[in-house]
């Protein structure tokens, strides 16, 4: 038999809101929060076809946006930028749109800062910065996590090679200082329990069935959104921008950014 193929082009947008810092000089510079909007799209021809993408990655996206409701009331002394990307699902598409055709020099971009899923399990007692260990970004995550009481995740091999995979990947190969905030799992409450519900997310990631659930904990997203913030600022506030450790290899394209 034949097989036939279809291809349709869909037009999606970055969308970027900016707080303007507070210092005369460091307000060129900025801090980069982002998360991706996009899901799958629709699929199959079952009751339920659409791809929710409630972990991944609207909230990310809300987080984002909550995050920058609390920057408007408190503007750091660098500017921040809360971009929402398009197309990660698809390649990371606009993050790497972003990158090539910035909306601020790359030069005068301090860091950038990701959050792709968010942990809706509940409040834990460690914070997964796993890439921040490549830059400046790793000293300072540590101590943004001892300020707020929290322990950083112990570091693991990169085996599924996550930090290729997420949009802070198109900053770093733009030699911007870059990685993912990931939820903590050192849970504080009914630790078997919380456990067994993280792993029960394996079968509903990108699937319809990541959905949206009354039933769940927040706080654990609270807590990540806001050691995110709280590291951007410390990142805004500082008097240099964080650069890349010697010998790493988005180091070189640091030195040549514009």
């Amino acid at each position: 038999g034949d097989t036939k193929a279809v291809v349709r082009s869909i037009e999606q947008f970055n969308v970027a809101g900016v707080v303007p810092g507070t210092d005369p000089k460091l307000k060129d510079e900025v801090v980069i929060y982002t998360a991706h909007w996009d899901h799958l799209g629709k699929q199959g021809t079952g009751d339920d076809t659409i791809y929710n993408g409630a972990v991944d990655n609207a909230s990310g996206t809300a987080g984002l946006l909550a995050m920058a409701q609390a920057a408007v009331r408190a503007p750091a002394k660098r500017s921040q930028m809360f971009l929402w990307v398009a197309a990660e699902e698809q390649g990371l598409l606009g993050g790497a749109a972003y990158a090539s055709s910035p909306l601020w020099p790359v030069a005068k971009t301090a860091a950038n800062l990701n959050l792709d899923s968010l942990n809706w399990i509940g409040a834990a007692k460690d914070i997964g910065t796993k890439g921040s260990e490549r830059t400046d970004l790793g000293a300072m995550a540590e101590a943004t996590a001892k300020a707020m009481g929290l322990t950083v995740s112990p570091a693991t091999p990169d085996l599924a090679g996550g930090y290729f995979r997420s949009d802070h990947f198109s900053f770093a190969k733009a030699g911007v200082p870059a990685f993912s905030i990931a939820g903590g799992r050192d849970y504080i409450k009914d630790v078997e329990a919380a456990k067994a519900k993280q792993k029960s997310y394996a079968a509903r990631y990108h699937q319809v069935k990541d959905e949206y659930d009354p039933s769940w904990d927040l706080s654990g997203m609270v807590q990540q959104a806001q050691f995110t913030l709280n590291l951007g600022r410390a990142v805004a506030d500082a008097p240099k921008m964080p650069t890349w450790k010697a010998g790493d290899p988005f180091g070189k394209a640091r030195e040549t950014a514009k």
